[in-house]
């Protein structure tokens, strides 16, 4: 196992493939055609998500592993969350939608127009749309990756209102995991692993809140409970052989077409057993990353968030010109969007995720008089 800067080198390698993942699937999705075989190669790209939400609940237990159980303590793992998050989110929703109605003047087409009620809810980490059958997504967000950082936001609220419990933490965590997935969903008839499963609430936030997708942060806490616990394989050359068996399983899965969809029973079930057994096998081995991975997982958050702003626009207007419309069905066009976007992402990652989310947090310690810990950057996490 690496470990620098706080950060484990082959989750950052995961989380940056997930990154990639998604923004691929994005871009592929700006093709008129698709080939078989492009079909076929990306139809599972974006299950990065799936990954994404097991990371987030491995990466809270990792870093709150020495939590007091004191309210500064939760008080600062919310504002450094929510100042992580949420300046980058605020100023890249209106880049978007700017981006999106200039585009619209080019190309005499109307995409993006979302009202001040959309805006406000998707800067409020609310879904557009709760009182209908949309699951996953529940109508999404404006810029709309947002609809992921709706299911993150929610689950670090209720993680961070557990860490106020000291050593019983643990048994408030799971104690509202089993009231939310468990008895509230058998209330309303049903338990069901399926993310578009629709429960029907008249309080249509509880449609996030009991939606199954959360079980992917649940599960993500399980496996960084289990990272800490004394559970080991010794024997190394087991170790290789479980990481390789999981990681061909993996990718005969995706490329099979195995059970396609979000949710932990779909794309969710191969990323539960190569999380698992890579963590564990970590344990006693060192899993090497290349640097271009872990780099990518380190600017992962920004290329997650800005890949709409390049990728959207850009196609929108390059297919108003006749003459590129051949080569925009070519599969160098999605390696291309997906460069300018990893390109975008690290300048978002230096300016916006780091710098203005740093300025953010310290004045929101500053103001609410919380001492800051020096100069650490809110994304290190």
């Amino acid at each position: 196992m690496t470990v620098k800067d706080g950060k484990i080198d082959f989750i950052q390698m995961l989380r940056g493939i997930a990154a990639v993942s998604v923004t691929i699937f994005h871009a592929r999705g700006h093709l008129p055609s698709q080939s078989p075989f492009s079909q076929w190669l990306f139809s599972a790209a974006s299950s990065g998500v799936d990954i994404f939400f097991m990371i987030s609940g491995f990466i809270m237990v990792y870093t709150t592993r020495n939590s007091n159980g004191s309210f500064l303590y939760f008080s600062k793992f919310m504002l450094k969350r929510f100042a992580r998050i949420w300046p980058m989110y605020l100023v890249l929703t209106f880049l978007y939608i700017i981006l999106m109605l200039l585009s619209a003047y080019i190309i005499n087409r109307v995409d993006v127009d979302p009202s001040v009620t959309d805006i406000l809810k998707s800067l409020f980490f609310i879904p557009l749309i709760l009182d209908k059958s949309d699951g996953p997504f529940w109508g999404g967000s404006v810029l709309h990756t947002g609809w992921t950082l709706n299911f993150e936001m929610y689950f670090y609220s209720f993680f961070a209102i557990s860490l106020l419990f000291g050593r019983y933490k643990w048994l408030l965590f799971f104690s509202w995991v089993i009231f939310t997935l468990i008895l509230l969903p058998s209330m309303a008839g049903n338990i069901s692993l399926d993310p578009k499963h629709y429960y029907g609430w008249d309080w249509g936030y509880l449609n996030l809140i009991t939606s199954p997708l959360i079980w992917e942060f649940v599960v993500g806490v399980i496996i960084g409970l289990i990272y800490f616990s004394k559970l080991r394989i010794k024997n190394t050359k087991i170790c290789w052989l479980l990481c390789l068996l999981a990681l061909s399983f993996t990718m005969w899965y995706f490329l099979g077409g195995i059970n396609p969809g979000f949710g932990i029973v779909n794309w969710g079930l191969p990323y539960v057993i190569l999380f698992s057994i890579l963590v564990i096998s970590s344990k006693s081995i060192e899993i090497k990353s290349p640097y271009f991975l872990v780099w990518l997982g380190n600017i992962s958050f920004s290329l997650y968030l800005i890949h709409p702003l390049v990728i959207h626009p850009l196609a929108n207007i390059a297919w108003e010109f006749e003459s590129l419309r051949n080569s925009l069905q070519d599969m160098s066009y999605i390696i291309f969007l997906t460069v300018l976007s990893i390109c975008f992402a690290a300048v978002a990652h230096e300016f916006l995720e780091k710098r203005l989310s740093n300025w953010f947090r310290d004045k929101l310690f500053t103001l609410l008089k919380i001492k800051s810990e020096g100069r650490k950057d809110v994304s290190s996490n």
